[in-house]
Formats: structure tokens, C-alpha cells, sequence
């Protein structure tokens, strides 16, 4: 007779959303050398959370240590530029003091040739080489200057661009340890996600930079 033909098939399974929000590790976790992280703590499965809720906290022990090797690594790098900038500073002030000293000198030289017009030839002569000595020491002394303050300058950028490294990968890591505390991106259920093997990540499971998914917010009105 014509009705409705059931066929039904009987067997267990899983419902799962068609359309899910990923919760993940911070994005930029690998630039903080954190590849392999642990799940500290989690909520539980099934709870309904509001954007910028607290989802998860991963173990900070390992970026902890990195950031105090590093604030370490700052506070060295600190150090080396302030002994470049008080060295430069030094030698700069002690150039320019020589270069004062052979400026009187070669006044004295000056006055001394000029007073010995009358003297001997031999007198005179003597002057002239004296003045012409002290006329090129001082001319010597400001290229040594010049050069010395370009070495100055360099030292002080090679210096100042490893505080700087060093500055910035502590920012960062630091930014990151505070991601380590994961929020909701979007209102909904929170639901685990799934290891190779079939089980559940929760508390104690490892996440990495190539599983990033701590947990998922599944769109529940389209379930297959």
C-alpha cells in the first residue's frame, strides 16, 4: 500500500555543531620559545560563558623562567650601555681637553715665532718647525676627534640596539604570559576538544602551537 516507508537505524554516537568558535593558545606563543604548553586549569565542560570570560590558565612556570633569564639579560645589557655612553663620555671630554691644551700651544708657538724675526736664522728656523709641528698636531688631534666620535656613535647603537632586542623580547613575553590567561572570543558552551587518541583535553593536557585548541564555543542551533 502507499504511506510513509521508516527505515530506522539504531546505534550510538555524537552530536557536534556545524559551526564552532576555537579557543586557542596565545598567537604569538612560538616567538616566546613556548611551543608545548599545559592546561592549569579549566572550566567545566558544558559551561556557558560571556565574551572576555576566563576559559582556562596555562602553566606559566616555563615562560616565568624565560622572563626572568631575560629581565636578567636586560638588566646586563642596561649596564653595557651605560658603561659605553660614560666611556665615550670620558674619552670624548679628555680628546677635547688635548685639543684645548695643543691650541695654546701652538699660540705659544705662534708668539715665539713671531718674537724670534730678529734672532738667528738658525733661531728662526727652529720656530717655523716648532709652529709646523704644532699646527699639524692640532690639525691630527680633531680628525682623531672626528673619528673617535663616529666609534663613539657606533658603539653606542650596537650597544643600544641589544638593550633594545632585549627590551622588546621581555615586552613581549611578558605580553604573552598574560595571554596565558585564556578568555572566551565569543558568548557560548564551553565544550573540550578532542586529542588524537579520543580523549578529552582538560586540566593537566598539553596544547601546542600545532593544536592550539583549549576548548571550542559550538553554535548550537545547527548540530549534525
Amino acid at each position: 500500500k502507499r504511506g510513509e516507508f521508516k527505515v530506522t537505524v539504531t546505534t550510538s554516537g555524537e552530536l557536534r555543531a556545524l559551526k564552532f568558535v576555537q579557543i586557542n593558545v596565545p598567537q604569538n606563543a612560538q616567538a616566546a620559545n613556548q611551543y608545548q604548553m599545559k592546561i592549569s586549569t579549566i572550566v567545566p565542560e558544558g559551561t556557558v560563558v560571556k565574551e572576555g570570560d576566563i576559559v582556562a590558565e596555562l602553566d606559566r612556570s616555563g615562560i616565568a623562567t624565560q622572563a626572568s633569564n631575560v629581565g636578567l639579560a636586560l638588566q646586563k645589557a642596561q649596564a653595557v650601555y651605560e658603561q659605553a655612553m660614560l666611556d665615550s663620555t670620558l674619552n670624548l671630554s679628555k680628546a677635547r681637553e688635548d685639543m684645548r691644551t695643543m691650541d695654546l700651544t701652538l699660540e705659544e708657538k705662534r708668539l715665539a715665532k713671531e718674537q724670534s724675526a730678529f734672532e738667528a736664522p738658525t733661531v728662526r728656523r727652529q720656530a717655523e718647525i716648532d709652529l709646523e709641528k704644532a699646527q699639524r698636531a692640532l690639525a691630527q688631534a680633531k680628525l682623531d676627534y672626528k673619528t673617535r666620535t663616529e666609534q663613539a656613535d657606533a658603539k653606542m647603537r650596537e650597544v643600544g640596539a641589544d638593550r633594545d632586542r632585549q627590551r622588546n623580547l621581555l615586552a613581549m613575553i611578558q605580553e604573552v604570559m598574560a595571554a596565558f590567561t585564556i578568555r572566551a572570543p565569543a558568548p557560548g558552551m564551553v565544550t573540550y576538544v578532542k586529542e588524537w587518541s579520543g580523549k578529552k583535553k582538560g586540566a593537566g593536557s598539553q596544547v601546542n602551537a600545532w593544536e592550539p585548541a583549549v576548548a571550542t564555543l559550538p553554535d548550537l542551533t545547527k548540530m549534525e
